[in-house]
């Protein structure tokens, strides 16, 4: 809905990594998120390790993770699609 021009920065997020918030998340928060709301938040920590300074990021997070549970919540599912999880770099906190 953005039209070019309307963002300071993009972020590129591969799949392990965005489904492997999607897992952190739900183990330490019990906060269940779909895919691209996994990508957001890997995005998120991305940019920041990367900017310091910003203190307090807003991310918008539009699904949640009730309808992956045969999918990215499911072993075999990403054994099936060769989905390796990806280590973040920085853990995820709530706060």
């Amino acid at each position: 809905f953005l039209t070019p021009g309307a963002w300071d920065d993009t972020v590129l997020v591969e799949d392990g990594a965005a489904i492997a918030v999607c897992h952190q998340l739900r183990q330490s928060a019990g906060v269940s998120l779909g895919g691209s709301s996994g990508a957001v938040i890997a995005a998120c920590v991305q940019y920041m390790d990367a900017h310091p300074q910003i203190a307090a990021p807003i991310c918008i997070c539009a699904d949640g993770g009730a309808p992956y549970g045969h999918t990215i919540y499911a072993d075999d599912w990403l054994r099936a699609k060769s989905v390796e999880l990806a280590r973040i770099q920085s853990p995820v906190v709530f706060r």
